[in-house]
Order: C-alpha cells, then structure tokens, then sequence
C-alpha cells in the first residue's frame, strides 16, 4: 500500500450489504452462511434478520452452514422480532482482532454501528448497517432528518475521524448514474438520506463507479436490487446501496460494485458487493524463484551444470552500457539466471520421464489384465 493512502483507508476488504430477508430457516440460514464462508467476505451487513433472541443469533452461528461448519469470525447484532426488522455485522475471522458496538437501535433493530482499530498511527474503521422504515415516505424522512436515529449514528464512535462504510436496505430510491434523468423524481426521504450522507462526507458508491460516460452503462435489471409485483406488473428498483467516503471512492479505492441475487435466496432483495482495494498498489508478480535444494544431491545435474557454468563463466562478457558499468555484478547476475534455467530444463525433462514411465507401467498393466481375462476361459475348460 502506497504512503499516500496507507493512514487513511480501510485495509483492502471484500464488503457484502444484503438484505436476507429473515434466517430463521435454517436451510435457507446454512446455505446462506455456505455462500459468504465460500466467497470469504471480511465484512457482511445484513438487514431483515427477523432474530429476535440473542441465544438465537449465537445459536445460528454456532451452527454454521452445517456440521464441522461454525462462523468464526466477530458477529453484533441489533435485534428485531422473530419476523421483522433485526440488522447484523459479521466480520471474517482474522479481518479484525477486537471490534465494538459504537452505536445501536435496541428498541427497533433498525442501526448497528460497529468499529475496530487498524493499529499505532490508523485511522480506525467502522461499518453501519441499516434498515430504514419500510412503511412510508414519512417514516422514512424522520428516519433520515437531521438529528434522527441515522443522524445519530453517523455520529457516533470515532465519528468523521473514523473511515466510515454504510450498507444496507434504505428502502427509498436514489438517483443512479444518470442522475440528471432522475433528479426530478426525488422523493423528500430520498433527497434528505442524500444531504445527511453528503454531509458526512459520504457518497453512493454504486453510483458514482458506473458514472461517467466512458463507463459503460449497466442493463435496467442490472440496476435493480428489488423487484416489486403486483397486478399491475413487475417493478425493479435501486433500494439497497453502500455509502463510502467520497474522497478515496473518487481516488479509485472502489475497484467493483455490482448487484447480485445469489447472496440470499430466496429473498426479494439484491446484494450489493463491494470490494474495496487500494488504486496504487502495484499487480502482483509470479512470485520469487528459489533453487530447489533437492538438486544438490542429483548426480545427474550437479557434474553437467557444473560443466556448463564454468564455461559460460569464461565466455561471459559485458554486452550493454549497464553491465560495462558494473561487470561483476551482472556477471553475477547472469550467471543466477543461467542456473535457474539449467534447472528448469533438468526438472523439466525429469517430470516427462516420470511420465512416460507412468504410461508404460499403465499400458504393461493393462496388457496383463487383458491376457489374464483370455487366458479365464481355457482354465475354466
């Protein structure tokens, strides 16, 4: 990580806010926790829990996605009822050593905010899960005011010094990469969820990584995270979102947010996947080479790469302005990568040898067979 993000982002992180639609079914509950163990998400928000009882929660947990199976990672949760509301925050063992409660709803299980320290000199971390009202705009917009359940929560643990990720249900439409088309069709909770992440100095990462016109624009289904039915027909809607700071998304720390309806099934919601990696580190190599040691004691490489060495040793000589300037090193140099492919090549020609061996004992093996079943029928007679 380069020094100029290294104090000011969460360390690179795949972050996963789905709404579940409830986990009391417990195969629903195990193929869920299946899925996230799979795809090793280091941090999980989920919304609609419907677990009321904490002895519940470490009782699905302990369970796990089956026998052999239990989550291990860090897990807080703000409950609801046994068939409503409830958020939750699960962190991927070794993602974070120690993590706490920063903020909770416990009267309605609607916000969990929890935080954990990076180390000496970090900014420290905090994710909040939300699931805001879901039976009207007005409930919503108090929801969603200055000084309201969010607002609070926005606020509270480290606060602005902390890097905040917030994910969850909304449960109102924002507007997408197109903004200018849906601008005029904000709704008042949508307009002031806009202006309380604003002013947190938050923004919809969905939104903002498929911005742009040198971005190809995602499909209308590839937009929805909810789909609504009704007699009228089918509607699909953006509801489910994370918000990041506006800051390092605009640096490029968001590397993917997409939607997907794998997360939870069945449940009515998408997930939104979030993955989040430093812009400035470099790709990664294929790694350092190291000599096998093994090759010491083979009598048939020892004596011909000895051979070979000492006289590319004698013949070497310095071919560009870099290696006339420091000869002795690049001899050096290239004479490390002169063995490397002396051993390659020997290691190379062993592996075949292996395996042409491999194929004759197989072929002998099967010729035997096949002269053993001829032979049955005169025995028998």
């Amino acid at each position: 990580m380069s020094q100029q993000y290294a104090n000011t982002a969460l360390t690179p992180a795949k972050l996963l806010a789905v709404n579940v639609n409830g986990l009391a079914g417990e195969s629903k509950r195990k193929a869920f926790l299946q899925f996230v163990m799979d795809s090793a998400w280091d941090v999980l928000v989920l919304s609609e829990t419907h677990c009321g009882d904490l002895a519940v929660a470490h009782q699905w947990l302990k369970e796990g996605a089956g026998p052999g199976k239990p989550w291990l990672g860090l897990h807080f949760w703000a409950l609801g009822t046994s068939a409503s509301r409830g958020v939750a925050v699960l962190l991927r063992y070794g993602f974070a050593s120690t993590a706490k409660i920063e903020y909770q709803d416990s009267e309605n299980g609607r916000l969990l905010r929890v935080g954990w320290e990076r180390g000496p000199g970090l900014r420290p971390s905090s994710v909040l899960a939300v699931y805001a009202p879901s039976d009207g705009e007005a409930s919503r917009s108090a929801f969603f005011a200055n000084g309201g359940p969010l607002h609070s929560a926005l606020l509270a643990g480290a606060g602005a010094s902390a890097d905040l990720f917030v994910g969850g249900d909304f449960n109102c439409k924002l507007p997408g990469p197109g903004a200018a088309a849906d601008a005029g069709n904000t709704t008042s909770d949508a307009q002031l969820l806009q202006s309380l992440m604003s002013a947190a100095g938050l923004v919809d990462v969905w939104a903002s990584v498929w911005a742009g016109r040198s971005r190809p624009q995602p499909k209308a289904e590839d937009s929805w995270t909810y789909i609504a039915r009704s007699a009228s027909g089918t509607r699909g809607v953006r509801l489910d979102y994370w918000f990041a700071p506006h800051a390092l998304v605009a640096a490029g720390w968001a590397a993917r947010c997409v939607h997907r309806w794998d997360a939870a099934k069945p449940s009515d919601h998408a997930a939104v996947d979030l993955a989040w990696e430093c812009p400035a580190v470099a790709p990664r190599g294929v790694g350092r080479w190291r000599f096998p040691d093994s090759l010491l004691k083979d009598t048939t490489f020892v004596p011909v790469a000895s051979e070979q060495l000492n006289t590319f040793i004698q013949q070497w000589q310095p071919q560009t302005p870099q290696e006339q300037a420091a000869p002795a090193r690049s001899r050096w140099d290239c004479l490390k990568r002169r063995l490397k492919q002396l051993a390659v090549q020997h290691l190379h020609a062993k592996s075949q040898q292996r395996r042409q061996a491999l194929r004759l004992a197989g072929a002998a093996e099967r010729l035997a067979l096949s002269l053993i079943h001829i032979s049955e029928p005169t025995r028998r007679s």
